[in-house]
């Protein structure tokens, strides 16, 4: 586990170095190379810059690991969450299967009340419609059994 990434010390080095942005030139007869402030800031380094660009590789490499580690759990949800559908959306199409059974099963149950006679069965057969109809009320098209 890596060490805890100090934002704020990064962001106070960030804040006391001299305002960017800053460009480098090394100069043609062999000299160190200089920075400067492309906004017309100092040529020379104060002891606070020093210190910025002394961090800098750390710095960055932090910040690069912890946006590394934040887009990987990023990814690990998107995954997740896309398992998660897949799985909503094949327990939906079950349940819609389910349901057409139930309908098409208490189309049976209605056909066969017509042809019972006896009353008492009549009346226990509508007693399961009823309870059919609980789990999986009749749609718009199709006719309602009636106690008749």
């Amino acid at each position: 586990m890596p060490d805890a990434l100090d934002t704020e010390a990064i962001r106070a080095r960030l804040e006391a170095a001299t305002p960017g942005p800053w460009d480098a030139v090394m100069p043609s007869d062999g000299g160190p190379h200089r920075i400067y402030g492309i906004d017309g800031g100092s040529s020379r380094l104060t002891p606070v810059d020093e210190r910025f660009i002394a961090h800098a590789p750390t710095d960055v490499g932090a910040l690069l690991d912890e946006v590394e580690r934040l887009q990987a759990g990023g990814c690990a949800r998107n995954q997740m969450t896309t398992q998660y559908c897949a799985e909503a959306a094949d327990a939906h199409s079950k349940i819609a299967g389910l349901r057409f059974e139930i309908k098409r099963f208490r189309w049976q149950v209605a056909r066969c009340l017509q042809h019972f006679v006896s009353r008492t069965t009549a009346i226990e057969m509508l007693d399961i419609v009823r309870e059919l109809n609980a789990y999986a009320p009749p749609a718009a098209d199709q006719p309602q059994e009636t106690d008749g």
